[in-house]
């Protein structure tokens, strides 16, 4: 994605200790998702183990573009809230850590769409294996 260029697409990741979901979760996004997202991974404190998982393996995730956000709240409400005060794409969803890309969301990601008249909020949850 041109670092110029706003994103079409941002992915709002809360995350908590994650550093054992987080690399799989990233990897398909990157493999998955048609549209240049750039990833908000949404975090409590600095020592959240999932920051030292992503800056370690910044050469694994190729090209995807990923910023973190500290939560200005506190728990998954505040960080999912910080993520979208931080979005500045069009277009934002909330992503789980545990699993990697939904499959609901699938069909969605295989290509780009044109921009849609309006929008609402949606977030997804932690889904039963």
């Amino acid at each position: 994605m041109n670092s110029d260029a706003p994103p079409r697409l941002d992915i709002i990741i809360p995350v908590y200790n994650e550093g054992a979901n987080i690399l799989p979760t990233l990897q398909s996004i990157l493999r998955t998702v048609k549209t240049p997202p750039r990833v908000l991974i949404c975090y409590d404190r600095e020592d959240d183990d999932t920051l030292p998982a992503i800056n370690d393996n910044r050469a694994a995730l190729g090209p995807l573009a990923i910023s973190l956000v500290r939560n200005r709240g506190r728990g998954a409400h505040g960080a999912v809230l910080s993520g979208f005060a931080a979005s500045k794409a069009p277009f934002a969803i909330v992503l789980p850590t545990t699993t990697t890309m939904p499959a609901f969301l699938t069909p969605w990601s295989r290509a780009p769409r044109p921009a849609a008249t309006s929008s609402a909020p949606a977030a997804s949850s932690r889904a039963a294996a």
